[in-house]
């Protein structure tokens, strides 16, 4: 879990499930608000790509090398006003670079955390009131800031998923095609000679 806080005030609480994922996996988590010091009225989480290269090799800074080279990959909204706690949900692109690192360069991912917080003051006023009900109105103005954390990941490969989707779906494949030449046979009453056909089969434990 994380704290986020804003000059020492408590904003929200990240609860994620794991820090570890691969290629085409969920990043799922949970934000509470329940204890936070001041309230937020908007939340954004972006998942993030970017590149770092190493200074022997950099024509830029790293800041600059972190801007031009961050990509987005996936993204969440939610206005929390009022809210105890949000579920997230970001899905991981399967064609994706996974993080890796070299000598030279190296890929890093992460979830970034934008927040639009306010003050303790009410952003409603009363407009009239009588023995019978009491009409509220939102204030004209309201004082707001923002500010954003990063939260780093790691990304794996897909590995044993993909070569059991690749595996399965050749097999597929290939018995689809055995079953064509086995009606011709049927068909025809003479055996046809079958040429080019390899159904392979892998083991894969994960």
């Amino acid at each position: 879990s994380f704290d986020i806080c804003k000059n020492n005030e408590h904003v929200a609480q990240l609860l994620l499930l794991r820090n570890s994922y691969r290629l085409g996996e969920t990043v799922t988590g949970i934000i509470n608000f329940s204890n936070s010091s001041i309230p937020c009225y908007q939340i954004s989480v972006y998942l993030e790509t970017s590149e770092q290269i190493e200074v022997p090799f950099a024509s830029r800074s790293k800041l600059q090398t972190t801007k031009l080279t961050r990509k987005v990959v996936a993204e969440f909204h939610k206005y929390t006003l009022n809210m105890n706690r949000i579920s997230i949900g970001l899905s991981i692109p399967v064609l994706c670079t996974p993080e890796f690192q070299t000598t030279a360069v190296s890929v890093q991912w992460c979830l970034r955390m934008e927040f639009v917080t306010g003050t303790k003051e009410k952003l409603h006023q009363i407009a009239s009131i009588d023995s019978h009900f009491a009409h509220y109105s939102a204030v004209p103005v309201a004082e707001v800031e923002s500010f954003d954390c990063v939260i780093p990941l790691y990304v794996h490969g897909s590995g044993p998923a993909g070569t059991r989707q690749q595996s399965v779906a050749s097999f597929a494949a290939q018995g689809t095609a055995a079953a064509a030449h086995a009606a011709r046979e049927r068909n025809t009453g003479a055996p046809m000679e079958m040429k080019g056909c390899l159904v392979s089969v892998f083991e894969v434990t994960s």
